[in-house]
């Protein structure tokens, strides 16, 4: 067969609030990302992995890229993978889901004190003024 569609996946993990950014996404840069508070980095990591497999197509055969050796070996030591996908570990340098969620967090502002309105903000504050 041809070679497997390749999913990438990441997390960030802010060691002081504990917020982390988790997200997957595919060569094409399609994907997802999430905001949510985990315990630790690791618990991001292995959750940024399964927002993945939840959002596969059923009897998708592919293999899931991360740079979280803690996520693979969750992963394959509790067989927790659906039939068909597999997880392997890549240096982070080649993980493209960094970037990905870089811009994710740019785009949503997340680290700018003073930042400009998003196109959803502005709307969401119209439509609360006119109702």
């Amino acid at each position: 067969g041809g070679s497997l569609k390749k999913f990438y996946v990441d997390a960030t993990f802010d060691k002081h609030t504990h917020i982390s950014f988790v997200g997957f996404c595919d060569l094409s840069m399609s994907g997802s990302v999430q905001k949510l508070k985990f315990k630790d980095n690791n618990l991001a990591e292995i959750f940024a992995v399964s927002l993945c497999i939840k959002s596969l197509p059923k009897d998708l055969s592919c293999v899931i890229l991360t740079d979280s050796q803690k996520a693979v070996d969750h992963y394959k030591n509790n067989q927790l993978l659906p039939e068909g996908v597999q997880i392997e570990h890549i240096p982070r340098a080649l993980n493209i889901a960094d970037g990905f969620i870089r811009a994710y967090k740019e785009e949503h502002n997340v680290n700018k004190r003073h930042f400009a309105e998003t196109k959803e903000a502005k709307k969401q504050k119209a439509f609360a003024k006119n109702s």
